[in-house]
């Protein structure tokens, strides 16, 4: 009788691991074609800075108020999306503003909720005409992180 081997199983793993890669890389070219996490083109160009007094950044905390000035240098906002990190996180949004205006205001925040104030960014949103709906332009956020007494 004849004695015939098969694989071993060393070459038997090689070519499991090797169909594997192959059958995962099938999927993932798939499956890039069906979401892009792509900036809109409405956030080109947007530039959203804190306006600068004698070198320092118009954003700082009075009391329970944090002051900001932000020169949008972009394209028109449909809001900005304000993060004020402490322990925890608060979330306001603030007003339209064209390009080339300054947003300014007060806004309340509370360390004994949310714990002291040791980041604050600013988030554009833009209205996208491809989706018919306002998006958030995270590769233009403004991140302030030592925010001074005013």
């Amino acid at each position: 009788m004849l004695q015939r081997k098969g694989l071993s199983p060393l070459i038997a793993t090689f070519l499991l691991i090797a169909f594997a890669i192959g059958l995962g890389v099938v999927v993932m070219s798939f499956g890039n074609t069906f979401y892009k996490a792509d900036t809109p083109a409405s956030c080109n160009g947007i530039s959203l800075e804190p306006i600068k007094v004698t070198g320092r950044d118009e954003v700082c905390m009075a009391e329970r108020n944090v002051r900001y000035m932000l020169m949008n240098r972009g394209a028109d906002l449909n809001g900005i999306r304000m993060l004020m990190i402490g322990d925890s996180v608060m979330t306001t949004d603030l007003p339209k503003v064209g390009e080339g205006q300054v947003s300014q205001g007060n806004v309340d925040y509370n360390p004994s909720q949310y714990g002291q104030l040791r980041q604050i960014q600013f988030i554009p949103q833009v209205f996208d005409p491809a989706t018919g709906q306002t998006m958030f332009c995270f590769d233009s956020l403004t991140t302030i992180s030592s925010i001074r007494n005013c």
